[in-house]
This record gives structure tokens, C-alpha cells and sequence, in this order.
């Protein structure tokens, strides 16, 4: 990175195949879709391309990729849970009734889930409820609760820890 950022063409080219194979290796055991694991990769190389300049040559650079990984595999949880919820309420308003649920099984699956967010203080029950069940981007909750993006982010983080840890779910 530090002849990538003076300019060496060479050492750029050979920093963005190391990082390929990283970001390949970080999503392959998070995506089952190769199309995706294609795609957010090559978001993640153009991620590491506009912010090569915020990153700081007297610091490691593993945890600065990282969170970049991170960063960029998050947005696409948002967007992809965002897309099936919208599915979703098309198949409820649709006139087709052959599609419409169980109402036991969606009285079982509103109960597991006030049940796991009954494990939660009610801040992470909040922030989970805002991002997860209403869709909303971690910048939406952290205006809407007047909180900053990275604590909504970490109290997220800490609350799906919590709910897994209850229902014995390891955490990766």
C-alpha cells in the first residue's frame, strides 16, 4: 500500500489481486450466490480504490480492509433483506390467495420472534426492530435516534451476539 500510494502501478495491481483473494475468502463463507460473491467483491475492490487515500501508513492495513469488507457485505444484507421484504408485501397484496400464509405458522413466527427480542434491552430491541423488521439503513436509525451510525452499527452487532448466544447459535 505504501508504493500504491506513491504511484507504483506495479505494487497497485499486485495490492488489489491480494485484496480480491481476501475479499473472496471473507465472502465465500458468508454467500452460497457466486453471482453475488462476484459482485460484492468487485464492489469491494472499487471500495478499496476510492478509499486508498484515507488509509493511514503508520497503521496496519488487515484491519482497514476489513472493515471495508464488512462495510460493503452489510450494505448488501440491507439491500437484500430489503428486496425480499418488498417481495414479500407484493405477494400479500397480491390477489392470488393461493400464496397467503398459515395463520398458525405466522402466529408461531411473531411469537419466536417477540421472544428473541425479548432477550434485548430495549435500545438493541429498538436499533434491531429499525434495521431488521422496518428496513431502515444504520444512517436512518442513527438520525432518527440522534445516535451516531457507528453505535447503531455496534449495539446491532452486540444485540444478534446476544440473541445467538440465547438460542446457542455460534457466532462467526
Amino acid at each position: 500500500m505504501v508504493f500504491a500510494q506513491s504511484g507504483d502501478q506495479s505494487h497497485y495491481q499486485k495490492l488489489l489481486i491480494s485484496v480480491e483473494s481476501m475479499a473472496r475468502g471473507y465472502l465465500s463463507k458468508r454467500l452460497q450466490n457466486p453471482s453475488d460473491l462476484e459482485d460484492l467483491t468487485q464492489e469491494i475492490l472499487i471500495s478499496v480504490h476510492n478509499a486508498r487515500h484515507t488509509f493511514d501508513l503508520e497503521k496496519p492495513i488487515f484491519p482497514w480492509l476489513y472493515a471495508i469488507f464488512n462495510y460493503r457485505f452489510q450494505d448488501y444484507l440491507r439491500a437484500y433483506y430489503r428486496a425480499r421484504r418488498n417481495i414479500t408485501q407484493d405477494i400479500s397484496n397480491s390477489d392470488e390467495r393461493g400464496l397467503a400464509t398459515d395463520p398458525q405458522l405466522e402466529w408461531e413466527y411473531r411469537n419466536f420472534s417477540q421472544k428473541l427480542l425479548s432477550y434485548l434491552v430495549p435500545q438493541q430491541r429498538r436499533i434491531i426492530e429499525m434495521l431488521y423488521v422496518n428496513g431502515n439503513s444504520a444512517e436512518e436509525v442513527s438520525a432518527l435516534l440522534n445516535i451516531s451510525v457507528s453505535n447503531v452499527r455496534t449495539t446491532a452487532h452486540r444485540a444478534i451476539k446476544r440473541i445467538r448466544s440465547k438460542v446457542n447459535i455460534p457466532y462467526e
